[in-house]
């Protein structure tokens, strides 16, 4: 038995160091290769990259971060239009005039979309969400730090919105043509993620964390019978 754990732990060991050796083999073989292109181009700068530096907020908060929440409202505005345009192209007959039920059920897949392609990025020394929305930090050089709470905090700030402003203004929106992330993101109240105004972003951030919960209903719109999400109230923030 004692032989049987001493070689795993010599294989143990033994992996490390290879590991480790291929590791530095590979940075000095790209050194060299680098070292030979600076020859033939003078001007060539090696570029190096840090993880963005998190505060204790952005690591363990559930919440998202005030500098960042119209990052995350541009996401969620993007991936609105996405849904939707995706549905209508698949259901041209339709023109645009969905059903209430039809216009809960893409606003849900929206806020329960895991925003996987989401993290955040230093772009020049500021903390920035990167993903398809942004373009301009997704094409900016730099490290990325996705998945953990980021993902949830965009979910929620989603579900947080939609239980505020309701999914058939949302849609209404979109369906006549106007800008949805303007009107979502640098609007009033809680449409003002993007105004980065002090005392707005403190109202706002009391409004701030809901439940989901399923109520049956009428849509105030058509009067038709549905099946909707209702948000309530919780005070943590």
């Amino acid at each position: 038995m004692i032989n049987i754990y001493l070689f795993v732990i010599f294989y143990y060991l033994n992996s490390v160091f290879v590991s480790g050796v291929e590791e530095s083999a590979n940075r000095q073989e790209a050194d060299s290769k680098f070292a030979e292109m600076k020859k033939k181009n003078p001007n060539l700068e090696k570029l190096s990259f840090k993880p963005p530096n998190l505060t204790d907020e952005d690591h363990h908060s559930q919440h998202m971060p005030f500098a960042l929440k119209c990052d995350g409202c541009m996401a969620i505005a993007y991936e609105m239009v996405k849904v939707f345009e995706e549905f209508n192209n698949k259901h041209p007959s339709m023109k645009k005039n969905l059903p209430t039920s039809d216009i809960i059920i893409l606003v849900e897949k929206v806020c329960n979309y895991e925003y996987e392609e989401y993290g955040v990025k230093e772009v020049d020394g500021v903390k920035r969400l990167s993903g398809p929305a942004i373009p301009s930090t997704s094409k900016t050089a730099g490290m990325i730090q996705g998945g953990g709470k980021w993902p949830p905090r965009i979910q929620q700030m989603c579900k947080i919105l939609m239980g505020e402003l309701g999914e058939e203004e949302i849609y209404e929106i979109y369906k006549n043509g106007d800008d949805l992330s303007n009107w979502l993101c640098k609007g009033k109240d809680i449409r003002n993620a993007c105004l980065y105004d002090n005392d707005k972003l403190e109202k706002a951030k009391k409004k701030a964390a809901k439940s989901k919960k399923k109520v049956k209903g009428h849509s105030k719109k058509t009067g038709e019978k549905v099946e909707r999400i209702k948000w309530e109230r919780n005070d943590e923030l």
